[in-house]
């Protein structure tokens, strides 16, 4: 089965590759939600300050219904006389999905979604830009924020173990932790699992898997890594505000950037212009206050500029 092309990743070496324009004109950019929320809007924003006067922006809320969305997609389709200058840019899973369905001849980008759940497409114009932040700069601030940790652990599906060893072993490279991998077959052998990880392991990073962390999981999950004095970091803010430790994100303004890179409308190297604003962080810790408080973690002062509390 096909598998998507996956770019532009946290992580990753930019690979060069950008969207040849049809002429210097302009290009339209049809953003399409699977429904509005704050995280979906920041981007949202983002993208609008980033984007050049030659990149014409129209949004679509799908309002989280599969039946709008679907119209809404069929609509989108019948308005593009010419492929070459349109880019969609689907937000969330559902979004991209149905993006995915019916637009096999355009140019899709896609980015807070769950790759794990969309089904595999015959068109090579698919294109991903993570939300989130590789295995190894999620080693590389566990490493400040908890100094006196030695080992780290990472629960996933067995089926994604191929990826995490590839990047696990990038960020062995450049750190002196111990990084533990456990695979599992099916969500039933989380709880197990866990407590026999818990003796071994001085805090423990989640990757976006549902059969790890799910609508039924991750109250047992957070909870028991609260009990047992785990610091736990997630790849979402909402996990966060749920109870996990933290999240080490691109800012949206980065993601934003990212996809113009992909664009061809700003440099590779370029910082995201943003008027009358100074250089910000690209990436984000974003912490719970009460679950700092009770595992006793001090944020250190090389921290405090990336910093954004729950």
């Amino acid at each position: 089965m096909k598998r998507f092309v996956t770019l532009l990743c946290i992580g990753l070496v930019y690979t060069g590759i950008v969207f040849a324009q049809a002429d210097a004109g302009t290009q339209t950019l049809f953003i399409i939600k699977t429904k509005s929320l704050p995280t979906t809007n920041q981007l949202v924003s983002a993208i609008h300050a980033t984007a050049p006067d030659t990149v014409v922006i129209r949004e679509f809320d799908l309002e989280g219904k599969q039946e709008l969305g679907s119209s809404i997609i069929r609509s989108i389709k019948a308005q593009i006389s010419n492929p070459d200058d349109v880019t969609v840019l689907a937000l969330g899973s559902p979004a991209t999905q149905l993006a995915i369905d019916y637009l096999d001849n355009i140019r899709i980008i896609y980015t807070m979604a769950d790759r794990n759940k969309l089904r595999s497409s015959p068109n090579g114009n698919i294109y991903e830009v993570s939300d989130k932040s590789s295995i190894s700069d999620q080693i590389q601030i566990l490493e400040k924020l908890l100094p006196t940790a030695k080992n780290i652990g990472i629960i996933a599906d067995i089926q994604q173990s191929g990826w995490l060893k590839n990047e696990i072993s990038l960020a062995r490279n450049s750190s002196e932790l111990g990084i533990h991998l456990r695979t599992i077959g099916s969500s039933r052998e989380v709880p197990s699992l866990l407590w026999e990880f818990l003796p071994q392991i001085d805090a423990i990073i989640f990757v976006q898997d549902p059969k790890v962390i799910n609508g039924n999981s991750y109250r047992y999950v957070v909870t028991t890594a609260l009990e047992n004095n785990l610091p736990t970091l997630v790849y979402s803010s909402y996990l966060v505000e749920a109870g996990f430790l933290g999240a080490y994100l691109p800012t949206p303004e980065e993601t934003a950037r990212k996809i113009m890179v992909l664009l061809g409308v700003v440099a590779a190297g370029e910082q995201a212009p943003v008027d009358g604003t100074e250089a910000k962080p690209s990436m984000l810790l974003i912490l719970n206050q009460n679950t700092l408080q009770i595992l006793g973690v001090k944020v250190p002062e090389s921290l405090r500029n990336i910093i954004q509390i729950k």
